[in-house]
């Protein structure tokens, strides 16, 4: 398999995220506009959580499905990735060894901290900015539910407040999608991280 990603000149990591942002906007389009004549094990395997189908079950797709309260399953998919990246540096770094062909496959030049212009430094500062105002955003979550001594006093769901929650509703979604685009405008010569963004 690797032999004909090899000889195809396939960047496998570009592959994924094009796959992944065709199968969503396929996935959604599908949704939106025929919903009512889809069969029911699409519409149960599309909604999930809050947005639960209430038709009839299919058994296959209730087999594989996991309960939202679990959310270990990204936990571990995560983990594997993270495995490998985390892998692939380090024997970079200890044994000055380069990545693998279908990783180094992407289009433009490579990055490096010295070659930073005045935009990517800035970018740079405001990812940092950004990706500090996520993680308050994400702890006024945390602490919704607990009292002064950090104890979870309520089950109810609660309105946050504070910092950018006055102004808008999902200040950590919008934290995370400007986060992608200020990393795409720091390294805008990988293909990967466009398509990444994108998906």
């Amino acid at each position: 398999m690797l032999a004909l990603i090899e000889s195809l000149h396939i960047n496998l990591v570009d592959f994924m995220f094009i796959n992944f942002s065709m199968m969503i906007v396929f996935a959604g389009a599908l949704m939106n506009f025929l919903e009512p004549h889809l069969p029911q094990f699409i519409t149960q395997s599309f909604r999930y959580g809050k947005h639960e189908s209430k038709g009839e079950k299919n058994p296959l797709v209730c087999l594989l499905e996991v309960p939202k309260s679990w959310f270990k399953h990204f936990y571990v998919f995560a983990l594997g990735w993270s495995a490998l990246a985390l892998y692939l540096t380090v024997k970079g770094i200890i044994f000055r060894t380069s990545a693998p062909e279908f990783v180094l496959r992407t289009h433009g030049q490579d990055f490096s901290f010295r070659n930073l212009r005045m935009g990517q430094i800035i970018c740079c500062i405001l990812f940092h900015l950004v990706w500090r105002e996520q993680y308050k955003s994400n702890m006024i979550f945390v602490n919704l539910r607990k009292d002064k001594s950090g104890k979870q006093v309520t089950e109810d769901h609660l309105i946050p407040s504070g910092r950018l929650f006055h102004l808008i509703t999902s200040p950590h979604f919008l934290c995370e999608i400007l986060m992608y685009v200020l990393i795409f405008c720091i390294i805008p010569q990988s293909s990967s991280w466009m398509y990444c963004t994108i998906w």
